[in-house]
């Protein structure tokens, strides 16, 4: 019974792990730039209580910014490094054009939001 009992805890620790893994526990986002722009207006949406007007335009801005991101790293040719800086660029584009649409009461919520990011996004690197 013992046995029984510590094999069945062994099958869900494994499964357990498995879709940990598939769920994003490492790896890149292949996410499609029309999901991802829609992820970005839903957390903005959630932190900035944006109107109809700037959710539009918050996801044209996110998802020219992801298909520019796409073509940085398929162009990349192994070239990480000046890939990132790209989208550094883009990064700083897209968030200027998204400060400008923000009302003064939305704007410093904008940029502790960008802090947070920010800061979660430091260790990611490999």
């Amino acid at each position: 019974m013992k046995k029984l009992i510590l094999l069945i805890a062994v099958i869900f620790a494994g499964l357990s792990i498995s879709f940990a893994q598939q769920r994003g526990g490492g790896g890149r986002d292949n996410s499609t730039p029309e999901q991802r722009a829609q992820k970005e207006v839903e957390k903005l949406n959630e932190k900035l209580a944006l109107n109809q007007a700037q959710k539009v335009s918050v996801y044209k801005y996110a998802l020219e910014s992801a298909q520019a991101q796409n073509e940085l790293f398929k162009n990349a040719g192994g070239d990480r490094e000046a890939a990132m800086s790209s989208m550094k660029d883009l990064n700083t584009k897209k968030e200027a054009k998204i400060k400008a649409i923000l009302t003064p009461e939305q704007l410093p919520k904008f940029e502790e939001f960008q802090k947070e990011n920010k800061g979660r996004g430091a260790g990611r690197g490999r």
